[in-house]
């Protein structure tokens, strides 16, 4: 059963009017979110978004999946693609990133906030331990945004995870699912609205800003191309900038690793 709730977000840029479906249990918030565009059973004018309580089959990049436990956020926004041409996929995966990461900081006191890294190409890691992952698609000129955001509880992945429950300790703040989507939705409306009017340049600045990676070894992965370098850079097209073998190569998409065995989040 599926309840439907409306609100209006202040930006009325890219979000106009923002369609809720809350869901008790579904195989995945993304899966949904393109079976209903695939279906065209709303207006292309309206925000739609799809969040659940559980998912029997969530996913990630890569097709992964996804460990959905209950008390996390797991959701996916659907909005229409605006028709500049100019702004690409990966652009607007690191844009939604930095409204992730606002919406994790709106519970972080200023003291540790700083502890809260960007991951490239759309992970929050807080202390070299996963929090949150983005997934993007298109279909049909609209955009689908899927964020998950460990809320109560640490799944056990291939990388190690914390949950802001874990991270605020014996603080008395109370974490609602509803209140961190809403947030989050306020976040994303601004950023994809700041991208769209301003260019990529104040998200490129906030990621260089945010980010453990310049200056590291890493290893980049994409199916079963793997690349070792330093990490230079982000683009004006947010691909990744790499040395390697004294060169500067450019890198699109992937999973980036900072050490041999996969794990960790530090330079060694």
């Amino acid at each position: 059963m599926a309840n439907n709730i409306w609100i209006m977000l202040k930006n009325e840029v890219i979000i106009i009017y923002m369609r809720i479906i809350h869901l008790k249990t579904i195989d995945s918030t993304h899966l949904y979110a393109l079976r209903l565009i695939e279906q065209s059973t709303f207006s292309v004018n309206e925000g739609v978004t799809v969040v659940a309580d559980e998912q029997t089959n969530g996913i990630g990049r890569c097709k992964r999946r996804w460990v959905s436990e209950k008390g996390n956020l797991f959701t996916s926004i659907i909005i229409k693609r605006p028709s500049d041409t100019t702004v690409n996929l990966g652009q607007l995966s690191l844009t939604t990133a930095c409204a992730v990461r606002e919406t994790i900081l709106h519970y972080i006191s200023p003291e540790i906030s700083s502890n809260f890294k960007l991951h490239w190409p759309n992970d929050i890691y807080y202390q070299k331990k996963k929090i949150s992952g983005v997934l993007l698609a298109i279909s049909n000129n609209l955009l689908v945004v899927s964020v998950g955001v460990n809320i109560e509880s640490s799944p056990s992945i291939a990388r190690p995870s914390i949950c802001l429950r874990e991270i605020l300790q014996e603080s008395d703040t109370e974490l609602h699912q509803q209140e961190v989507l809403s947030i989050l939705l306020k976040n994303i409306d601004s950023w994809i609205t700041r991208l769209y009017n301003v260019g990529f340049s104040d998200v490129r600045s906030y990621w260089l800003r945010n980010i453990n990676d310049i200056n590291c070894k890493v290893t980049i992965k994409n199916g079963n191309s793997v690349l070792n370098g330093i990490f230079l850079d982000i683009d004006d097209s947010g691909k990744a900038v790499l040395e390697y073998e004294g060169k500067r190569v450019q890198i699109s998409s992937g999973d980036l690793f900072m050490n041999q065995n996969e794990i960790g989040y530090s330079c060694e």
